[in-house]
């Protein structure tokens, strides 16, 4: 998969920039592509947007995130023995950097940070950094991959990439497959497209890790899509809860829920509420008691 704009969400970090530069207003508010489009109908727009993707690329990737539900998916692909590599079209340094800030050194320590340093063991098996779009069409033909994910369609749409590719666009606004390439709007979507339902394995997986401690087994109680309920016994017989939520854009639901039962328990107020056990915000799952 691609690194910008689809692993990494910029835009607190675009607009932060923004602000700072004195690009837009400080109370301005909009996205990339809103702060693009803003940029480009300006005088020197065009100078003015490399500069910025400078300084977010650099010194302001702290204010990035990663997409909803893209954690979760390179959680999965390492239960089922899926290696993911990152392929980046990324500068040593960005445009008009006077500070000449390592991005591909920053990208590196925002990826650990998160949990997602490549390396044996970890989520994912390697990151390449190319200094052209050509390179870096090139890296994905050498590697011969089953399939990539990308938020730009001139990428997928390079005629020397293999017709055996399967390749697919992140763009939130998706409408629909074009030209032999596949769009989906969320990772929630692509890893439905992907990897389909969760296996026995990973649901164990899931269990012990939010339990931390041995699980026996585990069944689902509902289900609906990649959310639900599941019972989960213990080694030691106990039941417990499982619930997987669906990615949060807009309202964090996971964090809504378990947070209000934990003010509930603590305060006593409904005896008929379960105990929140555990929760992992980045695998979008609670372990509550049953």
């Amino acid at each position: 998969m691609d690194l910008d704009n689809t692993l990494i969400n910029y835009d607190l970090a675009f607009l932060q920039g923004a602000r700072d530069l004195g690009l837009v207003a400080s109370d301005w508010r909009g996205d990339k592509k809103q702060i693009r489009d803003y940029l480009c109908l300006q005088d020197g727009g065009e100078s003015q947007w490399q500069t910025l993707q400078g300084q977010v690329y650099g010194r302001l990737i702290t204010h990035a995130r990663l997409f909803d539900g893209v954690y979760r998916f390179l959680w999965r692909c390492h239960q089922r023995g899926f290696a993911v590599d990152l392929v980046s079209h990324k500068t040593e340094y960005g445009h008009n950097d006077s500070n000449r800030v390592p991005l591909r050194q920053v990208a590196l320590e925002f990826l650990a940070s998160h949990g997602i340093a490549p390396g044996e063991g970890g989520l994912l098996r390697g990151v390449s950094f190319e200094n052209t779009r050509e390179q870096k069409v090139q890296r994905i033909i050498e590697n011969s991959y089953d399939w990539f994910v990308d938020d730009l369609t001139e990428v997928l749409a390079d005629e020397s990439l293999p017709n055996e590719l399967g390749r697919i666009l992140f763009d939130e606004s998706a409408q629909g497959p074009r030209g032999g390439i596949e769009s989906y709007r969320s990772w929630a979507e692509i890893e439905h497209r992907l990897l389909g339902a969760w296996t026995e394995r990973e649901l164990l997986a899931l269990a012990e890790t939010l339990a931390s401690a041995t699980v026996t087994s585990v069944k689902w109680a509902t289900r609906g899509g990649n959310s639900g309920l599941l019972e989960v016994v213990m080694d030691n017989g106990k039941k417990s809860a499982l619930k997987l939520y669906p990615e949060h854009t807009g309202h964090d639901r996971l964090s809504s829920e378990y947070n209000s039962i934990k003010v509930i328990k603590a305060h006593d107020a409904c005896s008929s509420v379960p105990s929140p056990l555990g929760c992992d915000l980045e695998l979008s799952a609670a372990m509550y008691e049953w």
